[in-house]
This record gives C-alpha cells, sequence and structure tokens, in this order.
C-alpha cells in the first residue's frame, strides 16, 4: 500500500508534534510542512522531510493536519475539505461557533472527512479511569493558557481573546466525553484576558455537574498544565499536569481492584493506588490514525464528521457568553 501522503500546516510545536509522530509510521509520510515563517517551515521539514512551503498543494497530498494559530484553522478546514482532503483540525475547528459550523456543513456537502483532535480522551490514564467510574457525578478540570498581548477575534465585544480557543478546548470535550453528554446549563464569571481567572460550571442534570477553572499560565508542555479531579461517589481519581501519573482511591476505604491497561503501571500508595504511565504520544497518534484511515478508504463519512468541534466550539462560547453576562446560559444544541 502506498504511503498516505499529509501535509501539516503550522510548523510551531504542536504541528511539530503532529509530523514527528507521522514520520514515524510506516503508512505515513509529510509531504509538505506549511508556514508563513519560511524558517519554522524548513526547520519542521529538515527534521522529518518533505517540502518546505508557504501554501499547501492538494496536489501533492492525501491528507492534511492544521496545526496552526488558532484564528486561522477555520479558512483552512474550510479550503482543504472543499478540495477533498481528508482534514485533522487542532483545537479549535474554529474561532467562533458560526465558522466551525460552515467548516462542517462544507464537508458535508463535500462528502469529506474533517476530524478534530480532541486528543485528552485518548490519554492512557483518562481511558482507564472511563473504564473504571462509566457514571461520574463531578469533576474538575483546571486548565492554563499562555500569557501574552491580547490576540483579537471575531466573537465580539466582551469575549476572551483567541488564545482560549485552544486548550480549554480539549477541557470542555473531555468533560462531555466523561459524561457521555453536553451540559443543560452553563454558568461562568471572570475573564482570563485581563488577568482573572475563568471559571465556569456545567450542570449536566441534577444531579451530577462538572467545573472548569482557566488561569494564565505557561504552556507547561505539549498539551498545557491540566488537572483531572474525577468522582462517582464510590471513587474519587486525580490526574496531575503532564498526564502520566494519577491516584484513585475507594471513598469507603475498600481496596480497589482495577482492570489491566497496557502502559499504565498500577501500584499500592497508601489507601490509594498510584498509576503511572511514560510520556507517549497517544494523544496525537490515535487522532492521526483516524485521519490516515479515512485517507485510505473511498467510503464517505458518517453524518457530522465534525460534531465533536462544533460541540466544543458551542460549549466555550457558552461558558464565555455566561462570563460576560453574569447569568446562567442554557446551552443550545449543536
Amino acid at each position: 500500500m502506498r504511503s498516505c501522503r499529509v501535509g501539516v500546516v503550522g510548523c510551531g510545536p504542536r504541528g511539530r508534534a503532529y509530523a514527528a509522530v507521522l514520520a514515524a509510521l510506516d503508512c505515513a509520510s509529510v509531504a509538505q510542512c506549511v508556514d508563513e515563517d519560511p524558517h519554522a517551515a524548513r526547520a519542521c521539514a529538515a527534521a522529518v522531510g518533505g517540502q518546505a512551503a508557504a501554501a499547501w498543494d492538494a496536489n501533492l497530498l492525501d491528507a492534511l493536519v492544521v496545526a496552526g494559530p488558532a484564528g486561522g484553522h477555520g479558512r483552512a478546514a474550510l479550503a482543504a475539505v472543499r478540495a477533498g482532503l481528508p482534514v485533522l483540525v487542532d483545537p479549535p475547528l474554529a474561532v467562533g461557533v458560526a465558522e466551525a459550523r460552515r467548516a462542517a456543513r462544507a464537508a458535508r456537502e463535500a462528502g469529506a472527512h474533517l476530524h478534530t483532535a480532541f486528543g485528552w480522551r485518548f490519554e492512557p490514564l483518562v481511558q482507564l479511569l472511563r473504564q473504571v467510574m462509566p457514571s461520574p457525578a463531578f469533576a474538575h478540570a483546571a486548565v492554563a493558557v499562555g500569557c501574552g498581548p491580547p490576540v483579537p477575534t471575531p466573537t465580539g465585544p466582551g469575549q476572551a481573546d483567541a488564545r482560549l480557543w485552544g486548550a480549554p478546548l480539549h477541557a470542555l470535550d473531555l468533560l462531555a466525553h466523561l459524561f457521555g453528554a453536553l451540559p443543560d446549563e452553563i454558568v461562568a464569571d471572570g475573564d482570563p484576558a485581563a488577568g482573572a481567572p475563568l471559571a465556569a460550571e456545567l450542570y449536566f442534570d441534577q444531579v451530577r455537574h462538572a467545573s472548569v477553572s482557566v488561569v494564565p499560565g505557561g504552556s507547561g508542555g505539549e498539551l498545557g498544565p491540566v488537572v483531572l479531579d474525577l468522582t462517582d461517589g464510590a471513587a474519587r481519581a486525580r490526574v496531575w499536569a503532564d498526564w502520566t501519573e494519577a491516584e484513585i482511591r475507594a471513598l469507603d476505604g475498600r481496596a480497589l481492584e482495577l482492570p489491566e491497561r497496557p502502559g499504565v503501571h498500577a501500584a499500592p500508595h497508601g489507601a490509594a493506588v498510584r498509576l503511572r504511565t511514560p510520556r507517549g504520544d497517544h494523544a496525537l497518534r490515535a487522532p492521526l490514525r483516524a485521519l490516515l484511515d479515512a485517507a485510505a478508504q473511498a467510503a464517505p463519512p458518517g453524518p457530522e464528521p465534525a460534531a465533536d468541534g462544533v460541540r466544543a466550539a458551542v460549549l466555550m462560547q457558552t461558558m464565555l457568553r455566561a462570563a460576560a453576562s453574569g447569568r446562567r446560559q442554557p446551552l443550545h444544541a449543536p
């Protein structure tokens, strides 16, 4: 089988991480490293092969990964799906709900595959905890966004800048993934763009809810400094910021019997069980595999191939609207 030729748009840290994983796969090769900064494009191409370019060429590619600045995701995804390429977009799918829906609609009309790479759900520790606690009662995700000057965004006056359309989307997607549903209502306050933390409560029903804290801070590594705290009422789990270490304990003091999962080492730690996994590329490899499978098959995509990206955009904008208005916001169907 011919190696899948993949283009990578955006040769910053995330784009280079995707390119490195692609270069290590037998079924794929990096055909183009695309960036407006020629130095970044050449550096990426020198590391993984392929052609450095300022713009991607559909004739040279079988699939495209978009990992550039948040503001350009939607435009790049639109152009690629209209060219018939399977596309993987590193969140956000778009800055704003209207643009995300436009990209998803274009993919449906073109019969193209459009995926959003919410990699946190593929972390081995998260997959194990989801298996252990399939019906959580409460969860908290803590997220830090990079410091720096505000970035203009088309979401309107009073909205936070485009730095927020990145790591927090991973947290919102993860919470919806863990709870198996979208929240009914969101309550939020704060403004990270002004240096104030943004806190949000997501109410899934009368009993179950989750919270998100977004604070200014450094990138803290590939996927951002996130702490996940999760409970189903019978057990409680915490995942540390680098996704390599977690702890789970029964709330009634009983001994826990955890299922084995490849790559995850479990060991007693007082009344808890400490879980460790080596730092790896799980969060990148899984969505890339889905992209390569889409590129290899002739069958059209299923309904709403970009639904995850649209849902996360709806969650993010509803959270920002709640913070700006100070009012509880019902979630409208994506």
